[in-house]
């Protein structure tokens, strides 16, 4: 095995991530946060709603996306392994700094 690619499986195995609890947290963020529609659509629908509230929105909102599953799937995770409550806690805490 490549030292990178031992390199890819030993970051995606890792608890934390970029800050995020796990990489595949962190990429559903980062798929929400570069397409500005998404972003957009995400912040409208969990205006003045709670943490758990939007978390499950947000689940909601982005299981369908075109992409994210594939991309998931490309490194071996899966939706249930994103903590969508902590990508909720992002955008409830952004929208009561506004």
């Amino acid at each position: 095995m490549s030292r990178f690619k031992e390199y890819l499986e030993q970051a995606f195995n890792e608890e934390e991530y970029q800050g995020f609890s796990n990489h595949a947290t962190w990429n559903v963020s980062l798929w929400i946060n570069n397409d500005e529609g998404l972003f957009n659509l995400v912040k409208d629908s969990i205006k003045g709603k709670d943490v758990s509230e939007a978390a499950d929105i947000i689940e909601d909102l982005v299981k369908d996306v075109n992409g994210i599953n594939d991309d998931l799937k490309n490194n071996k995770e899966k939706m249930s392994d994103v903590n969508f409550k902590e990508i909720a806690a992002d955008f409830v805490e952004g929208e009561e700094d506004e």
